[in-house]
């Protein structure tokens, strides 16, 4: 359509950002424009036009959850080449954005193959890119961040606090949809890179998105039969799926027989600050088909982005 055809020759033609921002913004309420080819190529140009980056990111990340079919290979490939490297710039306050981008982007696991070649090196993994990404979400210690009492009642605040302070809140979904992958699921059960006992580490995040990010990742893997034992009877892996569905209740010595420390004596804890409280939520999330990262309209995405 015409409309369409403006909005190609503006995203290709001009050079103004600010302009930009705003034809974008346009763009991004019509799915017409979203669904041709030439504006999802001058979106993928300008990830890597700083100012421009973030909303681009934003309604890329719709345009994979909601109309997929319209990113050809040659495009996904391009976005995921260029994604992941923009999500190492200590000073950005978007990684969670360019993280939402990859993570949607993987949601085929034609898409979660395709990454993999690009960035997991299976002889040096300990010096790929990838590598780094993991041990930046793994070393956060999913106890150290108070919510503050203000907004700790209110959901909506919470997961907006997390969203500015945790920049690698997503990358565990993102492990979730690779996960699907034999190859990517071998490198994540090797013991001497300890990924999993970090991995359960974060069952204990205050993040709801870490949480649900690391016990989907969990689910995932446990497809492989062969090392339910190890993960069962060495790691114990059940404490840690259990930890966050304890609830307020001093348990009897009677009770505590067999029950592991660590759960009765969350329970106490609990049952001691909070007596008239009803359980933290342990709700999981699991999914089989991949996680994605929620959308609702390309339009809407926009207030996601740090400015």
């Amino acid at each position: 359509t015409e409309f369409v055809e403006d909005v190609v020759q503006l995203l290709q033609q001009h050079t103004n950002h600010d302009i930009l921002l705003q034809v974008i913004d346009v763009a991004a309420s019509k799915d017409e424009c979203l669904k041709d080819s030439r504006v999802i190529g001058s979106l993928i140009k300008y990830l890597s036009v700083k100012k421009l980056s973030p909303r681009a990111a934003t309604v890329l990340t719709y345009i994979a959850a909601e109309i997929p079919e319209s990113i050809s290979d040659e495009n996904a490939r391009t976005i995921l080449a260029v994604a992941l490297p923009l999500c190492f710039n200590n000073g950005d306050t978007n990684i969670n954005c360019y993280l939402s981008l990859i993570c949607n982007m993987t949601l085929q696991e034609s898409l979660s193959e395709m990454f993999l070649k690009l960035y997991f090196n299976k002889d040096k993994h300990e010096k790929s890119v990838f590598h780094k990404s993991i041990q930046y979400f793994l070393d956060n210690n999913p106890q150290s961040i108070p919510i503050p009492v203000e907004i700790i009642e209110n959901p909506q605040e919470v997961a907006e606090y997390f969203n500015m302070i945790d920049h690698w809140q997503h990358m565990g979904n993102i492990l979730c949809n690779l996960c699907r992958i034999e190859e990517f699921r071998k490198m994540m059960f090797k013991q001497d890179l300890n990924y999993i006992p970090r991995l359960l580490a974060q069952i204990r995040s205050k993040n709801e998105i870490r949480r649900r990010g690391a016990v989907s990742t969990l689910r995932t893997m446990l497809f492989d039969p062969v090392n339910h034992w190890w993960l069962v009877v060495e790691i114990n892996i059940l404490k840690y799926l259990c930890y966050p569905l304890v609830v307020p209740v001093a348990y009897t010595e009677k009770e505590r027989s067999g029950m592991d420390s660590l759960l009765w004596m969350r329970s106490d804890a609990l049952a001691a600050t909070a007596p008239v409280q009803e359980n933290e939520e342990g709700n999981p999330g699991l999914h089989t088909d991949g996680m994605m990262v929620t959308t609702s309209t390309a339009t809407d995405a926009k207030n996601d982005v740090s400015p």
